[in-house]
């Protein structure tokens, strides 16, 4: 349980995709993402840092998605 700063962002539609150990996306939800993004290297970079976000402040934060609750 977090006992630090709880985090809901708009950037992933699968809780994997941030996992800081082994990310893996989500087959149908990777065809939406596809589909809608406006800039794959920018959505791709978040990615990339809320990653590093929970790997360095995972037991002081806790993010979480609107998409996938």
């Amino acid at each position: 349980m977090c006992r630090g700063w709880r985090g809901c962002v708009d950037a992933y539609y699968f809780h994997r995709e941030i996992d800081p150990d082994d990310p893996r996306g989500h087959p149908g939800k990777d065809i939406l993402q596809q589909i809608t993004e406006v800039d794959r290297p920018l959505r791709l970079g978040n990615h990339a840092r809320l990653r590093e976000s929970v790997r360095r402040h995972g037991d002081e934060v806790e993010v979480f998605s609107a998409h996938d609750p």
